[in-house]
């Protein structure tokens, strides 16, 4: 709830900017008319108070276009600001609601303790479900490592954070493809957030001390995610480890819990 009260606050916001570029509005004396004559558009100018015309030849096309842009901006004006109030009345109202996670955690310990988990809002079977893809595969002399649940994947760090994934009952899909400039890439987990229902790709990058590694995966990879909007914290997570700095199952536990809980 409180996300999406923070996202109409920051449209709301948008909005009120938006209304500050356009000009004031003023009483104008005079309306724009437009006739069809003969197949062709004609445009006058009518005086709201005495009703009389003056046509607008093609020599006064400017005066036509500066009267259309009046107009124009009356309308947007007053439409903004109809969905500024109905949005300051949604966010009043909202503002006194509770999610089912917020409701959940007013509740004593023990009352927790004997209902379990918190139910989700989000229809997590629905979103498991993808269609048919072309899995990634592995090479004959690639090691076989798997997580706890048999999950073949390519890392320790991988089998960690699943392992995290599965304790904690966070909905994850490996290596499911997405399309950017008509290839595939391949991220290592698509990532769903039960309470908000927000879905992120989350990538793991284990060679951090690899310039080779740093250039052609991290910088790659990050390219190709900003291509369709992706960036970090905005639909994109990832965690980063290098030899002297692995991963640990702790850290993974509290990034999960950050972002996916």
């Amino acid at each position: 709830m409180n996300e999406i009260i923070t996202y109409l606050e920051n449209y709301c916001e948008r909005l009120r900017k938006f209304l500050d570029s356009i000009a004031e509005k003023v009483n104008r004396k005079n309306r724009l008319a437009v006739r069809r004559i003969n197949g062709h558009e004609r445009f006058f100018l009518i005086n709201r108070q005495t009703r009389k015309e003056q046509y607008l030849g093609k020599k006064k096309i400017e005066l036509a276009k500066k009267y259309v842009n009046f107009e124009f901006q009356d309308k947007i004006r007053y439409e903004c600001s109809k969905s500024i109030e109905a949005l300051q009345e949604c966010i009043k109202t909202l503002s006194s609601c509770k999610d089912p996670s917020e409701v959940y955690e007013t509740l004593p310990q023990y009352r927790k303790n004997l209902l379990g988990e918190c139910p989700s809002i989000v229809d997590i079977g629905t979103w498991l479900i993808r269609p048919p893809y072309k899995k990634k595969g592995f090479h004959k002399d690639d090691p076989i490592i798997e997580a706890k649940n048999g999950l073949r994947v390519r890392s320790k760090s991988e089998a960690m954070i699943v392992g995290v994934f599965e304790d904690l009952g966070i909905p994850y899909i490996y290596e499911y493809p997405i399309v950017v400039d008509g290839n595939l890439i391949y991220p290592d987990f698509h990532v769903l957030n039960k309470r908000t229902g927000e879905e992120f790709i989350y990538e793991h990058f284990g060679g951090m001390d690899n310039v080779e590694y740093v250039e052609n995966q991290f910088m790659w990879k990050l390219e190709q995610y900003e291509k369709i909007g992706l960036t970090c914290n905005h639909g994109l997570l990832f965690t980063m480890e290098t030899k002297h700095l692995p991963l640990n199952e702790g850290d993974i536990r509290e990034f999960a819990k950050k972002h996916f809980l």
